[in-house]
């Protein structure tokens, strides 16, 4: 994504001095008509005129200083959403990284939480285990006795998935 620095401050002052003249038509335009009025309704016509151009020149001004307003707000914006994507890239990395660790780490049974932990294990054979469910790219197996993550027996599918979660919020940063 190629990054837009623009200043909008030209912008900004020409339209504060264009509705400052906006304010002093209408100003202008209010003295000459009280001025105007013991004459003629004719002659009062052009102060009511300058008056309302007076007013439509502030409007437009204040139109475009919101539109300025809105684009710098959005690079503000822009800004910082590219900075939170960059963190949630970092973040889903260390999370990836995190699972390869986890799964490997449970796969060869060197989990430092299992070794503290006071799930029995099980010796037996994988091969007589079917494939239950994939949770969170981990393979939890079906067989005698309960649910297996490799060689760690859990009394249901559930418990298995918990000790999942909890080993991967274990290795978060």
């Amino acid at each position: 994504m190629r990054s837009f620095n623009r200043s909008y401050s030209v912008a900004q002052v020409m339209f504060q001095l264009i509705g400052v003249l906006g304010w002093i038509m209408v100003l202008v335009g209010v003295i000459f008509f009280i001025i105007s009025l013991n004459t003629n309704v004719l002659v009062l016509l052009p102060f009511v005129g300058i008056v309302v151009a007076g007013l439509l020149i502030v409007a437009f001004t204040q139109s475009a200083r919101a539109n300025v307003d809105t684009a710098e707000m959005m690079q503000e914006l822009l800004k910082h959403i590219a900075l939170k994507d960059k963190e949630s890239s970092e973040t889903i990395a260390k999370i990836k990284e995190n699972k390869q660790t986890l799964k490997s780490e449970v796969y060869l049974g060197k989990e430092k939480a299992d070794q503290s932990s006071n799930h029995p294990k099980t010796t037996s054979r994988i091969d007589d285990r079917i494939l239950a469910d994939t949770f969170m790219n981990i393979e939890i197996y079906r067989g005698n006795g309960g649910f297996f993550i490799r060689d760690k027996q859990f009394p249901s599918l559930l418990a298995a998935k918990e000790f999942i979660k909890e080993t991967l919020n274990k290795n978060k940063f």
